[in-house]
Parts: C-alpha cells; structure tokens; sequence
C-alpha cells in the first residue's frame, strides 16, 4: 500500500486550532502575575528578605545558642554529649528532657518581680564568662 501523505490539499500548513479569547486572556494574566512574583522574589532578595537569609540568619543563632548552653557546662550536667541525636537516639531523650525541664525553670524565673536585677547579674556573670574564653 502507497504512502499517502497526511495533507490532504496540496502544500497548505494545517490551520492551528483556535483559541478561545477568554484562555488567551487567562495565559496574559497568568504570565503577568509570574513575572509579578519573580520581581517580588528579586526585591525580597536585594533586602534580604528572602527566606533563605533568614532561615541562615536563625540557623546561625541556635548553633550559637548551643555553644552557649556547652560552655555553661550544661551539657556535662545531664550527660549530653556533643555528636549525640536528641531527635532520634532514644537514649539521650530523658538527658535532653532533664536540660529541657531545666530551661524551662529558668524561663519561669523571668516572671519573678525580681527578674531585672537576676537578669543584670546574670549578664555581668556571663561576660566575666565569655571575656576568659576569649583569653583562653
């Protein structure tokens, strides 16, 4: 059986199917809208913004908030181990809820009316603290 070509009338290209008005509209509104968000990305991005700066910025934090918490000796206290998983090592669940509970007495001491004078000694002890590591 011979090959038969699939147009049918000579050289004419296939006519595209029609679009109707109303999807062209949505594709304009659509492809405004992405270049709305992209703009608003880059801005956030220039101010740093973004979320990755400040997902960076807090990760830095609690890193820093845990070598805090090593040099206060906090980690010896409850047996912790620097290396050690307390999300998913079963045997270090009762040590972090023991320096769990031990932070959390020290939040509730904020309450006190004596709180402002506790916190300023404290920050006295704690830079004494931080100067001998800095010297070390």
């Amino acid at each position: 059986m011979p090959h038969r070509n699939k147009r049918r009338h000579g050289d004419q290209k296939p006519v595209p199917f029609p679009v109707p008005k109303h999807q062209e509209h949505l594709r304009r509104i659509k492809r405004k809208l992405t270049q709305l968000i992209n703009r608003k990305h880059e801005d956030d991005y220039r101010k740093g913004n973004n979320s990755r700066a400040q997902r960076k910025a807090r990760t830095r934090t609690l890193i820093q908030l845990g070598g805090l918490i090593e040099k206060a000796g906090l980690l010896d206290f409850v047996e912790l181990e620097t290396g050690q998983d307390l999300q998913k090592d079963p045997a270090t669940f009762e040590d972090a809820a023991t320096l769990m509970g031990a932070l959390l007495s020290l939040k509730e001491s904020f309450q006190d009316e004596e709180a402002d004078a506790q916190k300023i000694l404290w920050e006295a002890r704690g830079k004494q603290e931080l100067a001998k590591g800095k010297q070390t």
